[in-house]
């Protein structure tokens, strides 16, 4: 239990109870503690537009509004129903709520946490049959496959178009796109440090996209921020640069499997192995990536990529298989399809696109 659940549950217990006196219909929710949590929920939202969006703050849910033009509410906010890309759960202390939790990223490139903290959910949609099959052996007795609906628009057609255009009007020019990113460096599994000094070096002959993981320390964000040939890029919009990228090179972040989608090559780093990195993702990145150790070795590999762009098209289709539940670009409607049956079973049902209690 989180400290501040304990400090929280009463007040928030009272304050839900009065709520629901109050209230003429069922509340179902999505809770975004940052804005990259509404990008994991967006393409199902467009689905299920009944579904209400808490924030974890003003700030935040006037943010949402601004891009998305979505009205969130800020927490706290006292639902019937909660579902949520993330484990903070402390923050809604009630029995009563019914909780439906989400992938994240997709799949499960570290290895499962307790199943204890995916059982305090009543419905957790995993991306994947496999991965279902993996929870359910662990005792996650909450396991369904919902897909990875986030996912739905690499396949989107007007975001493709919006990639097209954006890269003319970014770079100008016909050179191989390269896509930079690292996982959170804290974590020992990042490769940032391998090329964050050095990635200008590579401008003369291709463009430079680079993305970091939202919690990266300063000194690499201000660093890669201030080199002019190089297009730092938010992580709420990494899919419309990623359709604009002819090549990915990463550590052992998850955008990889995004990535993998696309079809197109992707060089990773040789991090030892180490923490939470699970076995099977190791040996995906050995078997699917382009490998290497270091920056020089890096250039040299950058050509060998982009002109055999399919050495491990066998392995990729293999992995994506693993990592993703069938039907890509439709996965919105695999999740959704899980919680209307979910939402069904505990009594509620949609009247003029409204949950309602039957």
């Amino acid at each position: 239990m989180v400290l501040s659940e304990l400090f929280i549950k009463l007040p928030y217990g009272i304050a839900w109870h009065i709520a629901k006196l109050f209230r003429k219909k069922p509340i179902v929710c999505f809770y975004a503690h940052e804005e990259l949590d509404y990008e994991v929920f967006k393409n199902l939202h467009k689905l299920l537009p009944f579904i209400e969006i808490i924030a974890a703050n003003s700030k935040l849910a006037r943010k949402l509004y601004n891009k998305y033009e979505i009205t969130a509410k800020p927490y706290p906010h006292f639902p019937d129903v909660l579902i949520m890309a993330r484990h903070s759960l402390h923050k809604f202390p009630m029995a009563n709520i019914k909780k439906i939790g989400m992938r994240h990223g997709p799949y499960h490139f570290k290895n499962f946490i307790s199943a204890e903290k995916y059982n305090k959910f009543d419905m957790f949609l995993f991306t994947s049959e496999r991965e279902v099959e993996e929870a359910k052996a662990l005792g996650i007795r909450v396991a369904e496959c919902g897909g990875f609906p986030k996912s739905d628009s690499l396949f989107d057609s007007e975001l493709k178009s919006q990639a097209i255009s954006e890269k003319e009007k970014i770079f100008g020019n016909s050179k191989p796109t390269l896509l930079f990113s690292s996982t959170w460096y804290k974590s020992g599994l990042s490769g940032v440090s391998y090329w964050y000094e050095r990635v200008s070096e590579l401008s003369d002959s291709y463009n430079i996209l680079v993305t970091l993981h939202p919690w990266t320390d300063k000194k690499y964000v201000e660093a890669i921020q201030s080199i002019s040939s190089v297009k730092f890029v938010d992580s709420s919009e990494l899919y419309l640069y990623m359709l604009m990228s002819d090549l990915l090179i990463a550590d052992t972040s998850s955008i990889i499997a995004e990535f993998m989608l696309l079809r197109r090559p992707i060089i990773t780093f040789k991090i030892p192995p180490k923490g939470r990195l699970s076995q099977e993702i190791a040996n995906m990145l050995e078997l699917s990536t382009f490998r290497v150790s270091n920056f020089d070795e890096l250039s040299k590999t950058i050509k060998l990529a982009l002109e055999s762009p399919f050495t491990f098209s066998d392995e990729v289709e293999k992995y994506l298989k693993i990592m993703f539940a069938d039907g890509y670009g439709h996965h919105s409607e695999v999740a959704s399809a899980k919680i209307l049956d979910y939402l069904h079973s505990i009594g509620f049902e949609l009247q003029s696109g409204t949950a309602v209690k039957i």
